[in-house]
């Protein structure tokens, strides 16, 4: 997953509309710190890893109904045993997103493939303590995706060259047994097994056949071409049941192995990312915003719609007769158990909730502040910085948190149209203090002392004192020329507004009351984050890296240096005295440069983050990385040593 910001034609707006695509607006989210230098001689990482519910498997016997959920980087088991009384019983953190899960016809395994290229095994025999086992870790460039365990073999969907076979015969000690070469789009996204053959959601080249009567040698035996757009397959019985995302789903007939035949087809209202039979007659589609359907497939050439439920959802799980959703990344993350007795009219008899998107971070003191979208606001306890603790959180019911801020000893939470003030003295038993409200789109806060810096779009940079919480004072607004605020950093006297068009506004703000601007820059590319340090400002944009500018005469600013960051776009950014630190996706993890000499800036290192690096934070002696789908990661240190395991783009 790449989640990033180019800009597009159009009204601004439609980027952080509440009906937009939260993956699309984090990355607007910014950072600024400044403070003492910092040094460290035992550095200390720390993962807080919770995301939201993405992925979902189920297992069922001796009387057991489990659930095993993928939650960011976090594996979580649910006892569905009772569908109206979903219980959690244990989970495990990963270091990376899971991406796809198998279970052992036991139930006491557990395989795993996440988002970069690891293969993990999970004791879960032990339902309340799941213990991680060994790993393989896939060559540079090979992607795992679906899979399923057989016996001793784990039979994995290998994006990149098809399938691959895992010997598991020690727990501990996986290896590769024997690997398919390329063919087709080399995009296979799952697999299921029947008898001596896998049969593959093979993307554009429909579903491809591969024997695996020798699983050192798996050789392809057949295809059918017909299901473009593979993308999720389930075999039971004599038949296969392939989603094929915006085409529906189609049905065949595995009698021949190697020669299936097409009995049905579908084109479903939206998007099938996966389907699953319902008892002998009936087919559950998980179809994107379409919701849940089902389907009648007594006659699988001719299906009938029969019933659905409108919520978004990604993932389906089933167990017997019952079923089991999951939505998209950034939708409010639940797990919900919906009972389909009666498709017309379904009813949710359970759900689970889990963690949402982890957007912007703030450090305050010894914890966290976690703007956690659905989820409100989320406190992390530092106490022990090897392991953040989730302390409490806040949730007003209607706030989307997007950004949060820490000002007075109180958390500010922004969300679409609000500020929150919130006390978080303890953080259970967070208490509102005061609201902010504006007809507009909130998009970045920052601070200076008691004062509050928010822009709001078009409704432009408002500035607010915060000297008694209770009661914030709007002191003055700065409206940017033809204009939307996007992008707001502070210091000193001095605040730097982006716009939605690429330009960067200096602004007096020594009279609060009366900020006036002082000069403006124009950039070829949309403005991802802003930070600030002594005379100069960091630009972090969309297509350009990272800019570098020199107000020290504010009236006429002079670009000093360029970071060029390609192919990884700087999301957000901070500086504290000579160290720029860059949140820089999927592509570049957390990067850090010299920037002693702003003219002419070196690059360090980078540090690769599990998820996507949206957001950093820098106080004291301690990083905050924002990881989008994976939570949080922490750093006690941020001395050079411990950006040592990257590559070195070129200055």
């Amino acid at each position: 997953m790449r989640i990033s910001v180019v800009p597009r034609m159009g009204d601004w707006r439609l980027f952080l509309g509440r009906g937009a695509s939260l993956l699309a607006g984090l990355a607007w989210f910014s950072a600024v710190a400044a403070g003492r230098p910092l040094s460290c001689s035992d550095p200390v990482q720390g993962h807080w890893a919770y995301g939201p519910g993405h992925v979902v498997e189920s297992w069922a016997g001796n009387g057991e109904n489990l659930l095993l959920v993928g939650n960011g980087a976090v594996l979580t088991l649910i006892d569905a045993t009772h569908p109206a009384a979903l219980d959690r019983l244990g989970e495990v953190s990963v270091s990376d997103p899971v991406r796809s899960i198998a279970v052992s016809a036991d139930g006491n395994l557990a395989a795993f493939s996440d988002w970069r290229s690891t293969i993990r095994l999970v004791d879960i025999g032990n339902r309340s303590a799941p213990m991680l086992r060994g790993s393989l870790v896939l060559a540079a460039g090979l992607q795992p995706y679906g899979m399923e365990l057989a016996g001793n073999r784990l039979y994995v969907a290998i994006r990149n060259v098809g399938m691959g076979v895992v010997d598991i015969t020690d727990p501990d000690s996986l290896s590769m047994l024997g690997m398919t070469a390329a063919a087709g789009t080399g995009f296979v996204f799952d697999l299921k097994l029947r008898g001596n053959y896998a049969y593959l959601a093979d993307d554009d080249e429909g579903v491809s056949i591969v024997d695996i009567s020798n699983p050192s040698a798996p050789v392809y035996a057949g295809r059918f071409a017909g299901s473009t757009l593979a993308s999720r397959i389930h075999v039971e019985g004599s038949r296969a049941y392939v989603a094929r995302r915006g085409a529906g789903f189609d049905i065949l007939d595995l009698s021949i192995p190697t020669l299936p035949t097409l009995i049905g087809s579908h084109d479903t209202p939206a998007i099938a990312h996966v389907v699953k039979p319902r008892g002998a007659s009936q087919l559950v589609v998980a179809d994107g915003y379409g919701g849940t359907v089902v389907y009648d497939i007594a006659n699988p050439a001719a299906p009938v719609t029969l019933g659905s439920d409108p919520v978004n959802v990604y993932g389906l799980a089933m167990l017997g007769t019952n079923t089991f959703v999951l939505p998209d990344l950034e939708f409010n993350s639940r797990l919900r158990s919906i009972d389909f007795s009666h498709p017309l009219v379904s009813q949710e008899l359970d759900s689970l909730d889990f963690f949402a998107l982890s957007a912007e971070v703030r450090i305050a003191g010894d914890r966290i502040l976690v703007a956690n979208g659905e989820r409100g606001l989320g406190i992390l306890d530092l106490s022990d910085p090897g392991h953040p603790v989730y302390a409490g959180g806040f949730q007003s019911g209607s706030t989307h948190a997007s950004d949060v801020e820490w000002i007075n000893g109180h958390a500010v939470v922004g969300s679409y149209g609000q500020l929150e003030v919130v006390d978080i003295a303890d953080p259970a038993g967070t208490r509102l203090i005061s609201t902010i409200t504006v007809p507009d789109v909130l998009l970045d806060l920052d601070s200076k002392g008691n004062l509050l810096f928010a822009t709001w779009g078009f409704s432009g940079l408002k500035i607010h004192d915060l000297t008694n919480p209770a009661s914030p004072v709007e002191l003055g607004t700065f409206q940017l020329a033809a204009d939307g605020a996007i992008r707001v950093a502070v210091h000193g006297n001095l605040a730097v507004v982006s716009g939605q068009s690429g330009r960067v506004f200096i602004v007096d703000i020594s009279n609060p009351a009366m900020p006036r601007q002082l000069s403006e820059i124009q950039f070829a590319s949309f403005i991802n984050d802003l930070a600030m340090e002594a005379t100069m400002i960091y630009v972090a944009t969309a297509q350009e890296g990272v800019r570098i500018v020199d107000v020290s005469i504010p009236a006429a600013p002079v670009e000093v240096a360029h970071i060029p960051t390609s192919p990884a776009v700087p999301n957000a950014i901070a500086v504290r005295n000579d160290r720029l630190y860059v949140a820089a996706g999927e592509y570049g993890g957390l990067r850090t440069y010299d920037v002693g000499v702003p003219g002419k800036p070196r690059f360090i290192g980078e540090r690769q983050t599990s998820g996507e690096a949206l957001w950093v934070d820098v106080d004291n002696d301690i990083l905050a990385i924002s990881e989008g789908p994976t939570g949080v990661r922490t750093l006690t240190c941020t001395d050079d040593s411990v950006f040592g395991d990257g590559f070195a783009p070129p200055l």
